[in-house]
């Protein structure tokens, strides 16, 4: 039975429509925000740009994305850069519509030329992942760099994960640390892992498990399901910390809730062995099945082991290999050696 420290699988795709985006762009001081729609519509009418963009965000909250569209538009045509990038989004997304992403990027780039920090760090996503546009790494690395050198966080993190996990570029674990740090710094708790991780493993910075601690507790209290397992992988594992089962499986519990598919297989790891809980074979079978169900190579491939053991459970070599191969197209080296080891023994695999 092993265990993992979780990790982001993908870059964050954004932030949702509406919500978090970059303050407006050379707009008036006025608060909007208690104005009532007819209000907004009575303003926007009368040309106030900005009352189009509130009235816009308006619509999109209640998912009514054409009306939404075409105040976002009006504001849009009428240089507003926020609307631009909601625009943007809309059209990558499909919200309304079939996504349009050259629709999109023409706007993203209308956006990112007004000094849109959010557009930029959308477009450079673009470019990155070549999603329906001609993948240039080069612009999508200019675009984070201008977005995070202008403090935006999420091309911050963005730069980060690309030289922490070598997106198109040589593995460079200090500067993964100094943007991770400054996302981290600004509450941003993906980026309070991630440089939890490079402290705990020693990886461009000094290896510190005091450190990754503190950003694992930083980030779980935000209720970020990583920061949740990370810190209770620690206090499970005693690391810069008092070796505590109950506040690890508190923590765990909590990831789980969220649909970590770490967690519920790590909490299926304790009572598997009775590491501090009382052991329990059923237990541990209905937490890596519910790991294994959510895709995890590991809760598969010891729900494998279950089955194939007879252990809470009866046994049924057949459905083990069949976890056992789930597991192993994930690329997990336990599953391999165990379907070989039930090949070689004449039971297929």
């Amino acid at each position: 039975m092993r265990y993992r420290i979780e990790k982001p699988l993908l870059l964050p795709l954004l932030l949702v429509l509406g919500l978090g985006l970059s303050p407006l762009v050379g707009t008036a001081q006025s608060d909007y925000s208690s104005w009532t729609n007819a209000q907004l519509q009575e303003a926007s009418e009368a040309g106030n740009v900005v009352a189009m963009s509130y009235l816009a965000d308006s619509f999109s909250k209640q998912e009514d994305f054409a009306s939404a569209t075409a105040w976002y538009r009006r504001a849009a045509e009428a240089g507003d850069a926020y609307s631009q990038t909601a625009l943007g989004r809309i059209f990558r997304d499909g919200l309304g519509m079939a996504p349009n992403i050259e629709e999109a990027v023409y706007w993203y780039k209308r956006a990112a030329q007004n000094g849109d920090n959010v557009a930029k760090n959308d477009l450079a996503f673009l470019y990155l992942t070549g999603d329906g546009i001609d993948q240039n790494q080069a612009e999508a690395m200019r675009l984070f760099e201008e977005a995070a050198e202008a403090g935006y966080y999420m091309a911050q993190f963005n730069l980060g994960y690309i030289w922490a996990y070598g997106k198109g570029v040589p593995i460079d674990y200090e500067a993964a640390a100094m943007r991770f740090r400054q996302a981290a710094e600004q509450g941003y708790p993906s980026a309070q892992v991630e440089l939890g991780d490079l402290y705990n493993n020693g990886l461009g910075v000094p290896q510190d498990y005091g450190q990754a601690i503190n950003l694992y507790r930083l980030a779980a209290d935000q209720g970020s399901y990583l920061g949740q397992n990370n810190l209770g992988f620690m206090y499970e594992r005693g690391q810069g910390v008092e070796a505590d089962i109950t506040e690890a499986l508190r923590l765990y519990r909590l990831a789980a809730a969220q649909g970590s598919v770490a967690a519920q297989a790590n909490i299926g790891a304790l009572y598997f062995s009775g590491n501090g809980v009382p052991q329990s074979d059923a237990e541990a079978l209905k937490w890596f099945q519910l790991a294994a169900e959510n895709g995890g190579a590991l809760a598969q491939n010891n729900l494998g082991y279950l089955y194939e053991n007879g252990r809470g459970v009866e046994k049924n070599i057949e459905t083990a290999i069949y976890y056992y191969r789930l597991a192993a197209a994930q690329g997990n080296e336990a599953a391999i050696s165990n379907l070989r080891a039930l090949a070689d023994a004449g039971q297929g695999g």
